[in-house]
């Protein structure tokens, strides 16, 4: 998943990894020009937290202060669906999680939504 650049020269990468036990990394790649750094974690699930499998994630600024930050729908084992924010923070990092919206039980399935 790209994370916005706020230059061309500050490319960098995010994607979340499935570690196994429904634990997740959240690995950054810094941009140098002419490739990229070797990946570094910028946030580790607890085991049993947080399921990789179980999201749609998507990369935008959410909350306009011009970092790229990621939104997730999760699909929690309640028969609920849950929204997660990872906000950007200087300087190549991300925020802890932090839930944002939660559907009433059978209420939004998440096999049926497309984030855009």
């Amino acid at each position: 998943m790209p994370w916005a650049p706020r230059s061309v020269s500050a490319s960098r990468i995010a994607s979340f990894y499935d570690n196994g036990s429904a634990n997740t990394t959240l690995w950054l790649w810094q941009g140098t020009g002419s490739g990229f750094t070797a990946p570094a974690a910028a946030w580790t699930s607890v085991t049993n937290g947080y399921d990789s499998t179980k999201t749609k994630p998507v990369a935008g600024d959410f909350n306009g202060d011009g970092r790229a930050d990621i939104a997730s729908f999760y699909d929690d084992p309640d028969r609920t669906a849950s929204l997660w924010t990872w906000q950007g923070a200087a300087p190549t990092g991300f925020a802890a999680p932090a839930s944002v919206w939660q559907s009433a039980p059978d209420n939004w399935k998440l096999n049926l939504a497309s984030p855009l």
